[in-house]
């Protein structure tokens, strides 16, 4: 069968219901058939596709959640170095005292001579942002002010600390990549990525539900989601089953938190279905587009789809946390406005603390209160 979520006429899974749906799937059934060589049993094949499809969809509308079908990423990031005041400490360089090593061919002996420069040391200050801009982050074109800046304030600190303030020029041409390396590491305190609003997603029909793939240790092997986990950091050693509600046959949970909230979904009369998705289920992005955002769950209600988030409660408000929120918020943003044109259901995001959920709350318990 083709893929449901992919033909123009769909945009709900009840549109799978529709006669023109059904003899759009049939004609691509055809269509698969006669490509290549061909099948010999191809018209008892369609002809069971138009028997069964009825069935077949029926079945699907059971087992799936409607997620639109998005990629979100965040748009260009751009780079910069905040202006700030140089840190002066430790900025007291001491001109060298120039000198020739002289040693004799024949008897090996060393003298040491005065040397005495006869040139221009250069501009001091061009000196030290000639060698700031030797650093790959560093772009003169975007920085020159504060390159001009930091490198004015270095000079002068050394001015200020220099014994005699005629070696000040040889000072700086001596210890110039010294001088330059100190400034650079302040900078690095100071460099910040600036990433831009999520683009606006194209936004298709639903995709089907992807499949997990789970591995059980032979000392653990498969519990029922009931089942009370006794260490709990256990948990996360088996796989789950039992479940009525879910879209999957069986999971595996990372916190006893988590499997007490699969227990509140399976029991809570509000919630139609739910699921944990598997990890190429969403492409959402975050941290400029480095990394993909999987969510704990996603929870169907009768107006509502949720995505859910469990978190130790000291984390809620770390920064890869709300990152991570920010990204998923978009999504559902993005989705909520797909669906209200389609008829389908709002989405809204939430985080839930992992010390919130016991096996005695429900839904609306920790949709309120986390509202």
């Amino acid at each position: 069968m083709p893929d449901f979520g992919s033909l123009p006429e769909v945009r709900r899974v009840e549109d799978l219901s529709k006669e023109e749906v059904k003899r759009k799937v049939i004609r691509q059934v055809e269509k698969n058939l006669s490509e290549g060589q061909g099948n010999l049993f191809a018209a008892q094949i369609v002809e069971e596709a138009k028997v069964i499809y009825d069935t077949m969809v029926t079945e699907y509308k059971k087992n799936i959640i409607e997620i639109p079908r998005m990629d979100l990423v965040q748009g260009e990031t751009r780079a910069e170095f905040k202006t700030f005041d140089l840190d002066i400490a430790g900025f007291n360089f001491q001109a060298l005292e120039q000198e020739i090593i002289r040693m004799g061919l024949k008897d090996k002996k060393v003298e040491t001579l005065k040397a005495k420069s006869s040139g221009s040391y250069g501009n001091p200050i061009k000196l030290i942002i000639a060698e700031l801009i030797d650093y790959p982050e560093i772009d003169y074109d975007e920085n020159a002010e504060l390159l001009y800046r930091l490198s004015s304030q270095a000079y002068e600190a050394i001015r200020v600390n220099i014994t005699n303030e005629e070696e000040l020029p040889q000072a700086i041409f001596q210890f110039k990549a010294a001088i330059a390396e100190k400034i650079y590491s302040q900078m690095k305190h100071h460099f910040v990525l600036h990433s831009s609003d999520y683009i606006a997603p194209r936004v298709f029909p639903f995709v089907r539900i992807e499949q997990w793939n789970f591995t059980s240790l032979i000392n653990a092997g498969y519990k029922d989601y009931r089942d009370i986990i006794s260490p709990t950091n256990m948990v996360p050693k088996y796989v789950f089953r039992g479940f009525e509600k879910a879209c999957h046959f069986e999971y595996k949970f990372d916190s006893k938190a988590e499997q007490d909230l699969a227990f509140v979904l399976e029991n809570d009369s509000t919630v139609i279905k739910w699921l944990r998705p598997a990890p190429n289920q969403f492409r959402i992005y975050w941290d400029n587009n480095s990394k993909r955002y999987e969510p704990d769950f996603i929870v169907e209600t009768d107006n509502t789809i949720f995505m859910i988030e469990v978190k130790r409660a000291d984390q809620t408000e770390e920064e890869t946390v709300l990152a991570k929120k920010f990204a998923a918020e978009r999504f559902c943003k993005y989705a909520s406005e797909y669906t209200s044109i389609h008829n389908g259901k709002e989405w809204k995001y939430l985080i839930i603390p992992h010390n919130e959920i016991s096996r005695t709350v429900n839904m609306s318990y920790l949709v309120n209160y986390l509202a």
